[in-house]
């Protein structure tokens, strides 16, 4: 089923015991954040959990060239995008009257530290060239000199030892009983032109 976060999923109040949010932050204006949550706050069981698991645009150890970085983020600044309303996630679900509201993060390598800084910088590297049609007008690059900046981001991830941090908020039931209904994975199909 296809469904999006922002407007109001085919669900009951209280179907779910647990629903998972994740990788939203360039996608969503703080409205559209304000609009998921009730969203998914509405579809959670009360004794159920809520988690949203978010990428944080503040590389740790970053190069001194983040040309291609600091494009996405203008680009989605153009749109009302905030990527720094995802440390506001915790007084969000918090305003819902959840009480035992959590928060942390964990840095995740790039490139290094195993199969997972692997697999991270190369989703990082991917993201970056899936971008490029929208973020060189930004940068005012051309396609060619857009893959440069994306080939010396690739050889700082290969030499150093950068990492993103990831972001989870979630509201945690100690009495959780994890076997009532179903899972609802949520994954906004909102997808905002970045054409100009």
């Amino acid at each position: 089923m296809l469904a999006n976060t922002l407007e109001d999923l085919p669900f009951p109040d209280e179907t779910f015991d647990y629903v998972f949010q994740r990788f939203m932050v360039l996608a969503f204006t703080p409205q559209d954040w304000r609009s998921a949550v009730n969203e998914l706050v509405r579809l959670t069981n009360l004794d159920g959990w809520v988690e949203l698991f978010e990428l944080a645009c503040a590389p740790e150890r970053a190069p001194a060239d983040m040309i291609a970085f600091h494009g996405i983020v203008t680009l989605c600044t153009t749109k009302g995008i905030d990527h720094t309303e995802i440390w506001r996630l915790k007084p969000l679900l918090m305003a819902h009257n959840f009480h035992n509201v959590e928060s942390d993060y964990i840095s995740c390598p790039l490139g290094w530290g195993g199969r997972v800084g692997e697999m991270h910088a190369n989703n990082i590297h991917l993201a970056y060239l899936a971008l490029g049609p929208v973020v060189t007008p930004v940068l005012g690059v051309d396609q060619d000199e857009y893959s440069i900046i994306v080939q010396r981001n690739g050889r700082w991830i290969e030499l150093g030892r950068g990492s993103l941090p990831l972001w989870a908020v979630f509201e945690r039931f100690y009495n959780f009983i994890f076997s009532r209904n179903y899972i609802l994975t949520s994954y906004s199909d909102y997808n905002p032109s970045y054409s100009s």
